[in-house]
C-alpha cells in the first residue's frame, strides 16, 4: 500500500481541509460536540486514476474507533492501494487537535504590522464584530441595510461613510425576493446618481445560517466579498428567538464568514421601536459590537419619510448621537424608481424625542435666547430636566445665562 505521509491542513473559518500529496483530499465542516462525541460532516475526494471524484460524504464521529474502522473499510473497497486506516487516523487526530487548540496564542506586546482600521462604514459597521439593526416591521430596515451595502460596494456615502476602497458585498435574504431587492438596489443607485450597478450579490436563503455557512464561505472566497448583510436574524436562526443556544450558534456561524456583517432584526410588538434591544435572546444584544434601533415618521400620502437611527450599544467608545435621514421616493407605475437619502436634523422633525435633550436645547437656542420656562415649554420637556441640562451645557461652555435670565448659545452672547 502507498505510505500515508503527513497531509497539509488548511483551516478556513469552520472548514478543515486535509490534502495528501498523492491525490486524496478530506474536508470536514459543521463540527459539533455532544457529550463524549465530536462529530463532523466529512467529504473525501480523490484525483487518482482510474476513477477520480467523490469517495465519501457523511456525518462522522471522530472519537469512535468503530466509525474509523468502518470508514477505512469502505474507502479500501474504492481504492485498495492506500493505507486507509492510517489516513483516517491521521485525519481524526489532526482535526481533533486543531479544533481543541484553536488559533495559536499571540503576544500582544508585539507591534501590529499595520495600524488596524476601526471602521468599514462609519458609524454603522466596524471592520471586526457584528452590527445589529433592529426595528418594528415596516420601518425600512431592509432598505437601510441595502443602502449600507451600496455604500460599501460603490464608495458613495449613501448611508454612512466607507473607509477604504469599494468592494463586493453579499446580501443573504430569508424574507423577500430577488425582484424586490433588484428594484430597491436600482432605486437607491438612481437616488445617489450612481450610474453603474454596484457589485452586490444576492442569495435567497432557506436553510439556517448554521447549515448554510460553509456554502456562503465559498461564495465569499470566490467572489471576493468584503461585507455581508443577514436579513433577518430571526429567520437565519431557524429556531426560537429566545434560545440562547440557537443565537450563539448563529453568531458563531456569522463570525466564521470572516468579513464584517450586519444583521437585520425585529423588536417585540409590546415595546415597538422604544426597545433598546433586539427581540429574543439577550445574547443578540450581548454578542453584537454595535446595535442600532430605527424609527420612522411619515405622513399619509407623502413621498418622503424621516428615519432616525439610535445607537443602543457600542463596545468601542461612547454612543453616537442619533442619525437622521430624509428619504425621498419616486415611483412609476407602482414601482420604486428612485430613493434619495439625505441627512436630516431630527430636532426639527416629529422624531425630535429620539434626540438627547441637550442637543434639542442647543437646536432650539439657535433661534435666539430664551428663558428656561419658555425653553422647557417649547421642548415639551420637564423644567427640572431642562435646568439640569442647561447647567451641564453652561459648564461645557456651550451656553451662557444672560443678565435678563435668558439662556443663549455662547456665540450669541452680547457685550
Amino acid at each position: 500500500m502507498t505510505p500515508g505521509g503527513r497531509p497539509d491542513l488548511v483551516v478556513v473559518g469552520e472548514i478543515y481541509r486535509l490534502i495528501w500529496p498523492f491525490g486524496i483530499e478530506a474536508e470536514l465542516e459543521r463540527i459539533a460536540e455532544h457529550k463524549d462525541e465530536l462529530t463532523a460532516e466529512v467529504t473525501m475526494r480523490t484525483s487518482r486514476p482510474p476513477s477520480p471524484g467523490l469517495l465519501h460524504s457523511a456525518r462522522f464521529n471522530l472519537m469512535s474507533t468503530q466509525a474509523r474502522r468502518t470508514l477505512s473499510q469502505s474507502l479500501r473497497e474504492r481504492d485498495p492501494d492506500l493505507d486507509w486506516a492510517a489516513l483516517v487516523e491521521q485525519m481524526c487526530f489532526l482535526v481533533r487537535e486543531r479544533y481543541r487548540n484553536g488559533e495559536p496564542p499571540i503576544d500582544l506586546r508585539e507591534a501590529l504590522p499595520a495600524e488596524p482600521r476601526r471602521w468599514l462604514v462609519e458609524p454603522f459597521v466596524e471592520n471586526e464584530g457584528a452590527t445589529v439593526l433592529f426595528a418594528d416591521g415596516g420601518t425600512g430596515k431592509s432598505l437601510a441595510a441595502l443602502a449600507i451595502a451600496v455604500t460599501v460596494a460603490s464608495g458613495c456615502s449613501v448611508l454612512g461613510h466607507l473607509y477604504g476602497e469599494p468592494a463586493p458585498t453579499l446580501y443573504l435574504d430569508w424574507e423577500t425576493s430577488r425582484d424586490t431587492m433588484q428594484e430597491r438596489l436600482d432605486a437607491i443607485a438612481a437616488g445617489a446618481h450612481i450610474r453603474e450597478r454596484p457589485e452586490i450579490y444576492y442569495r435567497r436563503m432557506t436553510a439556517s445560517l448554521v447549515e448554510s455557512a460553509a456554502n456562503v464561505r465559498r461564495d465569499i472566497a470566490k467572489l471576493g466579498i468584503a461585507f455581508v448583510v443577514i436579513d433577518s436574524l430571526g429567520a437565519a436562526r431557524a429556531g426560537e428567538p429566545e434560545s440562547a443556544d440557537m443565537t450563539i450558534r448563529l453568531f458563531n456561524a456569522a463570525r466564521s464568514l470572516g468579513v464584517p456583517w450586519l444583521g437585520v432584526d425585529h423588536v417585540t410588538k409590546s415595546t415597538g421601536n422604544d426597545s433598546a434591544r433586539p427581540f429574543g435572546s439577550t445574547y443578540t444584544h450581548n454578542l453584537a459590537r454595535l446595535t442600532w434601533s430605527m424609527d420612522k415618521s411619515q405622513d399619509e400620502g407623502e413621498d418622503s419619510l424621516i428615519l432616525s437611527l439610535t445607537n443602543r450599544k457600542r463596545n468601542n467608545g461612547r454612543l453616537f448621537s442619533p442619525q437622521g435621514y430624509r428619504l425621498t421616493f419616486t415611483t412609476t407605475d407602482d414601482r420604486l424608481t428612485s430613493v434619495e437619502f439625505r441627512h436630516q436634523d431630527l430636532t426639527q422633525t416629529a422624531l425630535a424625542g429620539r434626540v438627547p435633550l441637550k442637543q434639542r436645547i442647543l437646536a432650539e437656542l439657535r433661534g435666539g435666547p430664551l428663558e428656561q420656562p419658555a425653553l422647557a415649554e417649547r421642548l415639551g420637556a420637564d423644567p427640572v430636566q431642562v435646568r439640569a441640562r442647561v447647567n451641564e451645557l453652561a459648564k461645557a461652555e456651550k451656553v451662557v445665562r444672560l443678565d435678563d435670565h435668558r439662556v443663549a448659545l455662547l456665540t450669541q452672547r452680547t457685550n
